[in-house]
This record gives C-alpha cells, structure tokens and sequence, in this order.
C-alpha cells in the first residue's frame, strides 16, 4: 500500500482561555462545551479508497508538506470503507501508557516497520476523534460545532466497526457539569487540561500560527525563574537569521544547570534580541510551562515575563 499525497489540511488551533481571570459565568456558558485537552500528536484521518490516510499538523521544513504517517498505525488506517469514502477526521494519537516520550519514539521512528515493532513492545497507538471537517465528500467547515459532532459520532461509531483503536473525544456541558471543577479534577490526575467549543462555532482551517476564536484551550500553567545564558536560532527560511529561543539556566547545588529554551516572544521583541541578544544574556526570566517531565524538562515552555527584581542566587532549580 503507497500512500499518494494527501490533501494538506491544516486543522483548527485554539486560542488561549485565561483561567486565573475567568469569572463563574465565564466557566459556565451554556454557548459552549468542554472536552479533555489529549496530550498526543495531532493528526488529520482521511479516509480514502483502500486505506485510510492521515497527515500532521506542522509542515516539513525541507519538503513544506504535511508529514504523511498513517503507515505507522496500521490498526487505526489499514481499513477500506467504502460508506465513509470522502470524510476528513480530526483528532489525536495517543500512547495507552499516557507516556509522551514512547509516543515520540513511534511516530518519531524512521520507518512504518521500526514503529510497528515498538508497538508490538510498548503497546499500540490510539487515535481520539474530536471533530469533523468533511462527511463523504459533503465540506462541514461552515456548519456549527453540536452538528459536525453529530456527523462525528455517526463516523466514529462505523470506524468502531473495524478497529478499537478509534474513539470519540468526551465532553462535559456547564449544565451538567461544574467547569472548573472537572478542570481541576484533570489536572489532579495529571492531564494536560481542557478545551472549551463554541456549541455553533464554524470549523476555521488554521495554517501557520492562525488561531480560532471558537475555540479556546485551558492549560495548566507551571513557572519557573531562570536567567538567560543562551540563545538558538529560528528555522525555516524565513525565520533562521532571527535568535528564535532564549535558553535559561537555573542553580543545582551551587552549580549553573542549563534547564531548556523557551520562546513565544512578540516580533518586536525577536527583532530587537537578533539586534541586541547581549543586554538579553544575563537576565532573570520568568517562565511558564505546562508540566516538567520526569527528567525535570519543561513541557511548551514559553517567554512570560522579565523578573529584574529578582536576585539571579535565587533561581533554583525545583
């Protein structure tokens, strides 16, 4: 089976929902539903005459195209349905071990054959559904989001017909729910968070770093203080001459340890540290992550502010 090349769908991306400042009614808009934020790797099915492909969501930075892998899962790809010919899935891969770093090996490995045998080992990779972009050929982008799931149930239940390794994304609505208390119970039980929908939201195509505001992700939010004793450059062709992450380095029992780089700078803020990266070494940062691996790595560390009243003996590692 030679995959051809897919369509380059470029899925929706949620804008940031700010959980610190949000009020009762805010958690609590019956406009919108909630489900789990999976911690995996984004992915698109298409099902297709003969198998079932599935594109990323970043671009190659030497091809340009969407990274084509659905020969890696066969369990969730290698079906033909011809009932559902036409229809565009979106979703997540996930690793039953809830471990980031086996998911990475697999979908990270260099061929279908090396990322079946680890499988095989570690245990197979699911996919959850959370949305619909197209039904049998039939394009669902201009329809709210409560009928697009009702096409998604439709889609996943004859999918479960063929494969287990296929679900459908749970949801939580604030009339039967306490928001925030589900969010919290998620991030208790080390989730990643939530995601909020817009019950008539429109499905938006997202290419580059385009967002929507239908939809809107809570994340828990960790920080750490560090001072800035590197940089690495962007990439891309557009973006390799600009300084793209700062690193930073926190104290480990007396000693300077390097903890990671972060980004998530304004433009004019890159512009003036690919000008000026000296007056940048040396300073306290604050820096805000999602979760800290076992190995102490921060998860989507990002720039959250500058901490010059902070004295640099105070930056320890935690």
């Amino acid at each position: 089976m030679g995959e051809q090349i897919l369509e380059q769908i470029m899925p929706m991306r949620a804008k940031g929902f700010d959980i610190m400042k949000a009020t009762w009614e805010e958690w609590q808009d019956p406009a919108w539903v909630y489900e789990p934020k999976y911690d995996g790797e984004r992915a698109v099915l298409h099902v297709l005459p003969g198998y079932i492909g599935m594109t990323g969501r970043r671009p190659s930075d030497i091809t340009g195209l969407l990274p084509q892998k659905g020969a890696f899962v066969p369990q969730i790809t290698g079906f033909d349905i011809p009932e559902l010919y036409g229809t565009l899935i979106d979703g997540e891969l996930l690793h039953p071990s809830g471990n980031f770093n086996v998911l990475r090996s697999i979908m990270g490995s260099g061929t279908a054959e090396r990322a079946i045998g680890i499988q095989k080992e570690q245990g197979k990779m699911y996919f959850v559904a959370f949305d619909l972009i197209r039904y049998m050929g039939k394009d669902l982008t201009n329809e709210p989001f409560n009928t697009r799931r009702i096409y998604l149930e439709k889609v996943v239940n004859r999918l479960r017909e063929y494969t287990d390794y296929v679900q459908i994304a749970e949801q939580f609505h604030p009339d039967n729910y306490d928001i925030k208390e589900v969010f919290n119970q998620i991030v208790k039980n080390s989730g990643e968070g939530m995601v909020r929908k817009r019950l008539a939201g429109k499905y938006k195509l997202c290419p580059g770093t385009r967002t929507s505001p239908d939809v809107m992700k809570l994340k828990k939010v960790l920080t750490f203080d560090g001072i800035v004793t590197g940089y690495e450059m962007g990439k891309g062709k557009y973006n390799k001459d600009k300084v793209g992450k700062l690193v930073f380095s926190q104290y480990k029992e007396g000693e300077l340890v390097e903890r990671g780089s972060f980004d998530g700078f304004t433009k004019a803020t890159i512009d003036d540290m690919t000008a000026h990266i000296d007056k940048y070494l040396g300073r306290v940062v604050e820096v805000r992550c999602n979760d800290v691996t076992p190995t102490g790595k921060l998860r989507h560390p990002k720039f959250s502010r500058w901490r010059d009243d902070k004295p640099k003996n105070q930056c320890v590692w935690e």
